[in-house]
């Protein structure tokens, strides 16, 4: 099947995607298992303890990440009897997302028509480096910053390089604004990353500034207003 031309590994082929995030997938099993349900760190023990109502909130780790986690830990905890499988499910749904994004990557490069063999090269280091694995089932809040960061850095590409092409598809508009706002969301030095960024396309793009701000401006009020 992969060797139909729509499945095809590797090539700028939507469909390949779930192939190639399907393979990703499959080698962070192991390590799920191994450190079921999943290596938690400081930042997850810290938002435990703020939903739990031990410490008072703060954002010093980002409120997001712990609504969502300790919220699925309640819901193991409350619903499954065991805190544990809400762990498990965090972990699961982060070795999904990054399966995805990392597939993405993969097809991507096609579309950029980078040669075959370094897309090749790149997943064959994704796939056997045990760091990637290990950090796909890292309970943390920098996972899902980092995977948003590689989703932004396409987007940022893909307006660098189409410049006016890019804003005729709304879709990809308003996806990459809300890609914008999760970075910093995640993340407190996110917003910064997003200042940055936003300087850097203003020099590299002149002839669509406005459109550029525009679609930087409207995710930092909305971060401010949450804030």
């Amino acid at each position: 099947l992969i060797n139909n031309k729509e499945y095809k590994l590797f090539t700028a082929n939507k469909k390949s995607i779930l192939f190639v995030a399907g393979i990703f997938f499959i080698s962070y099993i192991p390590y799920f298992l191994y450190y079921y349900p999943g290596t938690i760190q400081y930042d997850a023990i810290s938002s435990l303890e703020q939903i739990n109502g031990y410490t008072q909130y703060s954002n010093h780790h980002p409120i997001l990440f712990t609504l969502f986690f300790g919220g699925l830990w309640n819901f193991g905890k409350n619903i499954l009897g065991n805190g544990n499988y809400g762990l498990a499910i965090y972990t699961i749904i982060q070795m999904i997302a990054t399966s995805v994004v990392l597939s993405i990557l993969i097809y991507y490069m096609a579309k950029r028509n980078i040669p075959t063999k370094w897309r090749i090269i790149t997943f064959l280091i994704l796939l056997l480096n045990p760091l990637t694995a290990m950090y796909a089932v890292r309970i943390e809040k920098s996972m899902f910053f980092t995977l948003t960061i590689i989703l932004v850095v396409i987007g940022v590409a893909e307006i660098i390089t189409k410049k006016e092409e890019f804003f005729k598809e709304k879709s990809k508009v308003i996806i990459f604004s809300i890609l914008l706002l999760l970075l910093a969301l995640l993340r407190n030095n996110g917003i910064y990353v997003i200042m940055l960024t936003l300087i850097c396309m203003l020099v590299a793009c002149k002839k669509i500034r406005t459109k550029i701000l525009i679609v930087f401006i409207i995710p930092i009020i909305i971060f401010y207003i949450i804030q």
